[in-house]
């Protein structure tokens, strides 16, 4: 097929840097993951917790250039997919950006 359109509304970026996570339920347990994709409207990161869809989370993601400031945002979950290692891909769609 040589007639391929993109058909998502965001460009998504392949990233690698640490994402910090935790259930927006007031929970003050905190995990960390490494961020592999990130787009104007969701975010991919590896995780050692299984999670489950439409968990609501509190995320940071920090980038690895000290120029890009850290990014705060509220995000729920979409998809979860087993790796190997009790580690977990989790898609989520990011619903409120708000700066530090």
């Amino acid at each position: 097929m040589t007639d391929f359109r993109e058909k998502r509304e965001f460009f998504r970026m392949q990233v690698d840097c640490e994402i910090q996570y935790k259930h927006a339920d007031g929970s003050k347990e905190s995990y960390t993951g490494r961020c592999t994709t990130l787009s104007g409207a969701g975010v991919s990161f590896i995780g050692s917790q299984a999670l489950n869809i439409n968990d609501t989370l509190n995320v940071i993601i920090n980038p690895q250039q000290t120029l890009t400031p850290p990014i705060t945002a509220k995000a729920v979950v979409m998809r979860v997919v087993s790796l190997e290692n009790d580690q977990y891909e989790i898609g989520a769609t990011l619903e409120i950006l708000s700066d530090n």
